[in-house]
């Protein structure tokens, strides 16, 4: 993310994008597009379990952080947020609403088998 953000802002005169809070929105945004691109071509190829499961699980992760970071950034002006509490919060209470929400659909799946 840091690095699109960074590479937006080099090459701004480019396209245009001069604003620094514009630039790691979208390397935020871009972010979380490549694992799921990489978890399409892993069912195609028909790879290891494992191997899918594990990328899955850095998936996850990395979705939740690039939402939090994502929303932080649209969320307020930049001098109102305390930005490293407000991305990491976000952070946990995605990742543990996902997980829980998994969870009980995983559960509910079960006990209709």
């Amino acid at each position: 993310m840091i690095v699109v953000a960074y590479l937006i802002l080099w090459t701004s005169g480019y396209h245009g994008v001069y604003d620094a809070r514009t630039a790691f929105a979208y390397g935020a945004l871009i972010s979380s597009v490549d694992p799921v691109a990489t978890l399409t071509t892993f069912n195609h190829l028909n790879v290891d379990p494992l191997l899918y499961i594990l990328v899955f699980g850095e998936a996850s992760i990395n979705d939740a952080v690039a939402i939090a970071i994502f929303d932080t950034l649209n969320s307020k002006s930049i001098g109102q947020i305390d930005q490293g509490f407000a991305v990491g919060w976000k952070v946990v209470e995605l990742f543990c609403g996902s997980a829980l929400l998994g969870l009980a659909l995983g559960i509910a799946y079960i006990l209709t088998l």
